[in-house]
């Protein structure tokens, strides 16, 4: 094998989930052809758009014969459905649900239930490239007023741990640390300062998304806290793919996003490139700082672990100094089967699908 360039995380992006290995036939046309070509324990069968797909075991799997024959995939967006399909015997495994109705299949009726910490962060991403989040104090204002404590241990009943900065304890180079208590004097000021108060109070729009269970409670709970600081958010719930183009664009005020800062393998580099450079290409906080990307240029060569992880923990304390979005809490990944074995839940939501998942009853 043979790269165009040197490629310092190169063994890691072959372990990936998302690097499929598929036989020689798959190249007899330009792009591949990717079903019915792979090595993996299931084949694809049928899709069905968006909605579903059906898989069929693989007998000629190289990692032994599947346990089971065939699997059928539902692409459910509302938590909530999915919790009530699983109780109703409609699937026999479901993932991502509410933290209070995963906690309503116990193993004495049956579940696997597992939750596991994940390399994902909820944050509320401030639009930089406009007024009022183009001036710094409207944006430590905000990080100011938000009580992470409480989203994590109250809002969310203990189900998500507070964030102090991007990366949390789900990886190595993440903080252990309590973020900072709020202060709402302290950020009253700073608004007074940018030309904020009751007579000139800001009002913004608050976007997020409803297929995490989690974001409509957290923007429930941030816009309260905002408003003891005379911050008036207007929440806006709708489909994320919706609204995507005009996050890309700059058009939004804030906006409450889950997100993974681990994309494809266990290292950060690309995340921190897409979602915080000049020239990212998921850059929704339209944040650009020359000292940044100088920051990060050495993740292009460097392949010495302990380097790159240093490299991330000074990249998290900058987004901290220029207020670059307010992360919020770190979540878990959590999955419930039914009368499954050999089913365990992926932190990096890529593998469910495996030779030894079976049904036991």
């Amino acid at each position: 094998m043979s790269t165009a360039a040197p490629d310092p995380i190169l063994p890691l992006r072959l372990s990936s989930a998302n690097t499929a290995i598929l036989s020689s036939a798959a190249y007899a046309s330009n792009p591949p052809t990717v079903q019915g070509t792979g090595t993996g324990p299931m084949r694809i069968t049928a899709i069905n758009g968006t909605r579903s797909a059906t898989l069929a075991r693989f007998d000629g799997y190289w990692g032994g014969r599947p346990r089971l024959a065939g699997v059928t995939a539902n692409f459910v967006s509302d938590p909530a459905a999915r919790a009530l399909s699983l109780r109703a015997g409609d699937v026999d495994i479901a993932q991502e649900l509410p933290e209070s109705a995963a906690l309503e299949f116990t193993g004495s009726d049956g579940y696997v239930n597992e939750t596991v910490a994940s390399p994902r962060t909820d944050s509320l991403l401030l639009n930089q490239s406009a007024p009022p989040f183009d001036d710094v104090r409207v944006r430590r204002a905000i990080a100011m007023a938000i009580d992470r404590t409480a989203l994590g241990e109250q809002a969310l009943a203990g189900s998500a741990v507070p964030a102090s900065e991007l990366f949390g304890p789900a990886v190595a180079w993440g903080s252990q640390e309590r973020p900072p208590a709020p202060d709402v004097d302290g950020a009253r000021t700073l608004l007074a300062e940018a030309g904020f108060g009751q007579d000139n109070p800001l009002r913004v729009s608050l976007g997020t998304y409803a297929n995490r269970a989690e974001l409509p409670t957290l923007a429930t709970a941030v816009q309260g806290m905002l408003r003891a600081v005379g911050v008036e958010a207007t929440i806006q719930v709708a489909d994320y793919d919706a609204q995507e183009p005009d996050l890309l664009a700059g058009r939004y005020d804030m906006y409450l996003l889950s997100r993974s800062y681990l994309l494809d393998v266990p290292d950060a580099g690309s995340t921190l490139s897409s979602d915080y450079s000049c020239q990212g290409s998921y850059n929704i906080n339209q944040y650009c700082s020359p000292a940044f990307d100088a920051l990060l240029a050495p993740l292009s060569t460097t392949a010495d672990p302990l380097a790159r992880q240093e490299v991330f923990r000074r990249a998290a304390a900058a987004l901290n100094t220029d207020v670059v979005g307010v992360p919020l809490v770190h979540t878990q990944a959590n999955g419930v089967g039914s009368n499954v074995t050999g089913y365990t839940v992926d932190p990096l939501a890529k593998t469910l699908v495996t030779a030894g998942l079976a049904k036991t009853g």
